[in-house]
Order: structure tokens, then C-alpha cells, then sequence
């Protein structure tokens, strides 16, 4: 059992038992799961103070239903689920979504995403597929060939971003 008041957790890439319904504390701010944590998890809609969620390299499992509160998430290298099935919290800000691939679920993000992250820089068709989400919306994008975002890997600006790749938002 863990207690009402702990803040953070990280599911260790060994821990092989699955997170039941209920276990996880309302307490908690921020979740990562470890780098070979498989999944599943529960829904997390009753985890209210829950901001930041990390899914680990491995985690290929349908993602939880998620609470109001979260604002920032990072998907895993290995998520590849059918764009329907992603619903994505009203109040997201920052999105880490690691490979390009990935880049079909931005179009899914609540307008309230602002910061936009990605191991590798995508194409200017790329871009031009999404860009009322380049231009309108989003305040800056970070580029992290290492997957650890770091501020020191924090571009500027959207706007900076779209100059560094030369695309031309017509």
C-alpha cells in the first residue's frame, strides 16, 4: 500500500506486476514508468492532482484514461495505438512524443498545448500537415536527439523552430 501523501512515483523497469484500480494515491503529481514497464494502467481519471505522466520505452499498453489535471505527457518510443483511441486531457500543455511517427497524434492535442517535444526534427511536410498547431498554437518546440529533454534543448519559439527548418507557412 502506498501512503495518501506521496507526491512521486516511478514503476522501476523490474516491477512486473500490473497497477490495480485504486492503488495509486490521489496525492500524486508525477508518474513515470519505468523504461521496460509493459503496462497496463489503470485509469487515471480519479487521480486528481496528477500533472506530469511519463510512459516508459516499452510501454506499448492502450493509454489510461487520464485526469483533467495532467498537463504535461510523454509518450514511449514503443506507442503506436490507433488515433481514435487517443484522448488526450483538456488541459495539456507540453506533449513529448519521441519519434516522428508519432507526430499524427498532435492533431489530436487540446489547444491548450504550447510545448511540443521530439527526438527527431520533422520534415517540412511534416509541419505544413499540421499547421494551425505550428503556427497558432504552439510556443516552443524542443529537439533531443538523446531523449532527454532538457531546457538546454529547448528551442525559443515555434516561430524560431519554423525558421531553423526554413518552412513557409503561406
Amino acid at each position: 500500500m502506498l501512503p495518501n501523501t506521496l507526491k512521486s512515483l516511478w514503476i522501476h523497469s523490474n516491477f512486473s506486476s500490473d497497477v490495480l484500480p485504486g492503488s495509486l494515491p490521489p496525492s500524486l503529481t508525477y508518474l513515470k514508468c519505468g523504461f521496460y514497464y509493459y503496462g497496463p494502467l489503470p485509469s487515471l481519471v480519479n487521480n486528481t492532482s496528477l500533472t506530469h505522466l511519463e510512459l516508459g520505452f516499452g510501454y506499448g499498453s492502450p493509454l489510461p484514461a487520464f485526469p483533467d489535471s495532467l498537463t504535461t505527457l510523454t509518450l514511449s518510443n514503443m506507442f503506436d495505438q490507433p488515433i481514435k483511441k487517443v484522448v488526450f486531457p483538456p488541459r495539456l500543455r507540453c506533449l513529448i512524443i519521441p519519434y516522428l511517427q508519432q507526430s499524427r497524434y498532435i492533431a489530436c492535442a487540446p489547444p491548450t498545448l504550447e510545448t511540443l517535444g521530439m527526438i527527431t526534427q520533422p520534415s517540412k511536410a511534416d509541419v505544413k500537415d499540421y499547421k494551425e498547431i505550428w503556427t497558432n498554437r504552439l510556443k516552443s518546440v524542443i529537439i533531443s536527439p538523446d531523449d532527454l529533454f532538457t531546457p538546454d534543448k529547448l528551442i525559443q519559439s515555434a516561430a524560431d523552430f519554423l525558421a531553423i527548418i526554413d518552412v513557409q507557412m503561406d
